[in-house]
């Protein structure tokens, strides 16, 4: 299963997601948002690793969460996929996740042996962009797989 990381842009900003990502006007939230239409504690994106998905959930809030301009139920989790545009009072959010395909093999017949990173494929909407590097200890080469770029 491919490797998967997640954040959220605000204002040319990257916010990374952890397993479960609380949003809200309290600063105890992982991201506090200074806006009095939002409610203390208002959503919280989570993540599901056996399905490799972050989900939205609105907190049962009075002004609502919005996910691609629809206000979603309270309590009820929605999945989320790239470029999603989240919404909660005067505050936009833009949802973004890209998927890491590894592939290595053993350089050596005994257990321990050192293992060869192959390839890495970077899956970001519909860019794909394919490094490789020779061992685990050099530099890694990015190149992208659209023949325009």
């Amino acid at each position: 299963m491919p490797e998967s990381r997640a954040y959220l842009v605000c204002n040319d900003q990257k916010i990374n997601l952890k397993d479960e990502t609380t949003i809200g006007r309290l600063t105890s939230n992982h991201i506090p948002i200074n806006d009095p239409t939002i409610s203390k504690n208002h959503s919280s994106i989570i993540y599901m690793p056996n399905e490799n998905k972050y989900y939205l959930c609105d907190l049962n809030t009075i002004n609502g969460t919005y996910l691609n301009g629809s206000k979603l139920e309270g309590n009820k989790k929605y999945p989320l996929k790239h470029k999603d545009a989240i919404q909660f009072g005067k505050s936009s959010l833009g949802f973004m996740q890209m998927f890491i395909f590894t592939t290595f093999i053993s350089t050596s017949p005994k257990p321990r042996g050192r293992a060869r990173l192959i390839s890495r494929i970077i899956v970001l909407s519909s860019k794909v962009m394919i490094s490789s590097k020779r061992s685990l200890n050099s530099n890694l080469r990015l190149r992208s797989a659209d023949p325009k770029t």
